[in-house]
């Protein structure tokens, strides 16, 4: 299950036009590559880009980092920023943002995180 963690064009808004991040997840969910879990502290609804695919949720940061085996961070909102290193422990993590870099762990040599 892949997590992908942000979908606006840019940190602490709600904005979605022109969003990398909701092209990336959109072609996360068009290839098929396993279950999808969106997630957006900022708007309420699954945007309609991501509303045909049927393997694919919006749901909230906990329970994607519960269920998650690959955890994507796309947009670095300050919500993410409480995510707990041992909450991406077992994990595949991709930082695109660079957030969590110093902070939250420290990656193996297969790029999941470890325990600092």
């Amino acid at each position: 299950m892949i997590a992908c963690l942000g979908l606006t064009y840019k940190p602490n808004v709600d904005d979605l036009r022109e969003s990398p991040a909701l092209e990336i997840t959109t072609h996360i969910a068009r290839e098929g590559l396993g279950k999808v879990l969106a997630v957006e502290p900022h708007i309420r609804t699954l945007p309609p880009e991501l509303a045909e695919f049927d393997h694919l949720r919006f749901c909230d940061m906990s329970e994607a980092l519960a269920e998650a085996d690959i955890a994507v961070l796309l947009v670095d909102h300050a919500e993410f920023r409480a995510i707990e290193a041992k909450e991406l422990l077992n994990k595949i993590v991709i930082d695109t943002r660079g957030f969590w870099r110093d902070r939250l762990y420290v990656p193996d040599r297969y790029g999941r995180a470890a325990a600092e």
